[in-house]
């Protein structure tokens, strides 16, 4: 992302900046074909180790040792002035846009921007529930974070190898420290590719593959033909990681060496006459020049437009504004901005000082800031007052999701949702999260005032029998059937006891697999076909048979709200507020794939004994709509496909007088 130039320039490395850029934003987009965008990062990482690495290694050469505060200053010229740019912009118009919640936590990405440690931030607040993406608008400042953190030691790592004596062991400490960085990826992946993903020391390798560059850039072959098919491998490598990676790909780890390794030959033999076109001509090394600022702003444009018209970006004309107005603000950015500060004068040590006088304190000045705005807790007078206990002042900060998700925020976890003197279950309730958003609702409705005992079992897998789940992460092939274990050992410690099985039916089938043959379903969604379904019909067919005579009891999948955040959407800004308001509720017959998911449940419920179904869109929605919002106006959901703590209790509610018989039958 960041430039540095000397004496000797490769102007086919601003071309590589530029097709970085690129993807990233084209990824950003949505674009269909670019599933893999997000390796355009990996290789701003490459470029960043090999110029870095060159300017270090060549002052330490040229001089005999390195000053390290003139090389700070640099940093602080190149970085900083763009980058605060950049969070003022975007403060001001989350101030205009954003309900409380949201702006309390930009305020805490601000300060944590400032002080470069974006990156740990958002490693700390991954997970399944988190805020989505497209309320973050400093999310894409994880990269500078890294890249901040990789300035901050590698001189230092540099200096101390070859003020030892040992100039020439540079490459080999360089790769060593590569292989570890990579061996730390091979070591954590299975759990941990959230930390690999954010976290420095998993990025390392890419910036020593990077470095490397710097000497084995002396040994050009020869012959034209070797490096012309060097950069065309180089470019097809990356290429191929920009058009078939995915989210479900392992990433950084053994799959960020395509991508990188393909930057690296692109920086070896991006000189070639031909091949190396592509990467010198003049628009790619002009888009190149403004990669840092059209990295910078293209973000936040993509959030708040997102934001203001609570839409995703899909169309072309969406795509084609946002791409536009990203270009046109870098380029500002880049003349207005990056440049000025980039070209005054910080060699002497007076320069210097006055350099570190002012731009420590405001990095200082912008970190308080940032905190002073979380802990405002959003600015909440710019909004109009709503009634209800669920938007008081101390409530509507809060991120509602976490704080009144259906499991009673996370006051239930996996384990006992209510338990009366003896461990032993009257209710068992299997699933994923879709299956935990019911607790609140059954505790309330079922479990207190009728003294039963629920017991929840649950991982994000479709829990039953022989399935695991796809998606890189976490252990399913182990995950999954042992909470399917789990929830038959409870069941078992009583021979009347009832299973309720809930899930989100429709995305987990599209990620599940047979444990024994790895592979994945192929379930068509869209269609009603009843043979289409077989796969999932004969796994619940075999958990009827495993329960033996206890009944069996269903729940299809939710409507969901029309919005990714109802909360949100009800306490935002005037100006914002609108749009998302009239998107909350939505058509009865919008989600094509639940609706025939729920008919294929409820089918095979009709034609197995001791089973029922029963279909939250007959408690949500009516023939033309499905409400979002209680009459009351508080939302039925924490996210767009979650129960709140409100819509579990209402749907148990309603849901009662069919399961009260049920349970009675089988446990009075």
């Amino acid at each position: 992302m960041l430039q540095t130039k000397s004496k000797e320039y490769f102007n086919y490395v601003d071309g590589l900046r530029a097709f970085a850029v690129v993807v990233v934003l084209l990824f950003h987009l949505n674009v269909p074909a670019i599933t893999g965008g997000f390796v355009g990062v990996d290789v701003f990482f490459v470029i960043s180790g090999f110029l870095i690495t060159r300017l270090i290694v060549k002052e330490m050469a040229q001089t005999g040792t390195f000053n390290f505060i003139n090389f700070y200053c640099r940093r602080i010229k190149r970085i900083f002035p763009a980058l605060f740019f950049v969070l003022l912009c975007t403060l001001i118009a989350g101030l205009i846009l954003f309900a409380p919640s949201h702006l309390r936590a930009l305020g805490r990405s601000m300060a944590t921007a400032a002080l470069s440690l974006s990156n740990c931030l958002f490693w700390l607040e991954s997970g399944y529930f988190n805020a989505t993406a497209t309320y973050k608008p400093l999310l894409h400042t994880w990269s500078l974070g890294v890249e901040e953190q990789f300035y901050f030691i590698w001189p230092f790592i540099l200096y101390l190898v070859a003020r030892k004596g040992y100039p020439k062991w540079l490459p080999l400490t360089i790769g060593m420290l590569g292989l570890l960085s990579l061996s730390l990826n091979l070591a954590f992946q299975k759990n941990h590719l959230t930390a690999l993903y954010y976290l420095m020391p998993f990025r390392f390798f890419e910036f020593c593959i990077g470095a490397l560059m710097v000497w084995l850039i002396k040994f050009r072959p020869k012959w034209n033909v070797v490096t012309e098919l060097f950069c065309l491998l180089g470019f097809g490598m990356m290429l191929f990681s920009v058009l078939i990676f995915s989210k479900d790909t392992v990433f950084p780890s053994y799959n960020a060496l395509i991508p990188t390794l393909g930057a690296a030959l692109v920086i070896y033999a991006g000189s070639a006459n031909y091949a190396g076109w592509f990467f010198s001509n003049r628009m790619s090394v002009a888009l190149g020049l403004i990669s840092y600022s059209l990295y910078l702003v293209h973000w936040p444009i993509i959030v708040f437009y997102s934001y203001f018209t609570s839409a995703e970006i899909t169309s072309l004309s969406a795509q084609c504004l946002v791409i536009l107005c990203s270009i046109l603000a870098a380029m500002f950015t880049y003349y207005c901005i990056e440049q000025p500060f980039r070209h005054t004068t910080a060699k002497d040590k007076k320069a210097q000082q006055a350099l570190i006088y002012k731009w420590i304190p405001g990095l200082a000045a912008t970190a308080c800031c940032g905190l002073a705005l979380y802990m405002s807790n959003g600015l909440q007078w710019r909004i109009p007052s709503l009634k209800g206990a669920q938007f008081s002042q101390g409530q509507i900060a809060l991120d509602y999701h976490k704080a009144h998700f259906g499991g009673q925020g996370f006051a239930y976890p996996f384990g006992w949702t209510h338990k009366t003197k003896q461990d032993i279950p009257d209710i068992v309730l299997l699933g994923d999260s879709h299956a935990q958003m019911l607790q609140y609702g059954l505790a309330q409705e079922i479990a207190k005032p009728y003294h039963k005992s629920i017991y929840m079992a649950g991982s994000s897998c479709l829990i039953l029998p022989g399935l695991s789940r796809t998606t890189p992460g976490d252990d399913w092939n182990r995950i999954c059937p042992n909470v399917l274990k789990q929830a038959l050992t409870q069941l078992n410690k009583k021979p009347d006891s009832i299973l309720i099985l809930s899930q989100y039916w429709f995305f987990q089938i599209l990620m599940a697999s047979d444990l024994n043959s790895a592979q994945p379903w192929h379930i068509d969604l869209n269609s009603i076909k009843k043979h289409n379904y077989q796969p999932l019909l004969r796994k619940l067919d075999k958990l009827r048979r495993l329960i033996g005579n206890r009944t069996l009891i269903i729940i299809g999948d939710v409507p969901g709200a029309g919005v990714k955040d109802p909360f949100a959407c009800l306490t935002r800004p005037t100006l914002s507020k609108e749009r998302c308001i009239n998107k909350i509720d939505t058509a009865a017959q919008a989600n094509v794939k639940a609706i025939n998911i729920n008919k294929i449940l409820k089918y095979f419920a009709q034609n197995a004994p001791h089973t029922y179904f029963f279909d939250p869109y007959s408690v949500f929605c009516t023939p033309t709509i499905c409400h979002s919002l209680s009459a009351q106006g508080e939302p039925y959901y924490s996210d767009d496909n979650h129960l709140s703590e409100i819509g579990s209790k209402y749907l148990i509610a309603q849901l009662r007088p069919q399961l009260l018989p049920l349970i009675r039958q089988k446990i009075i």
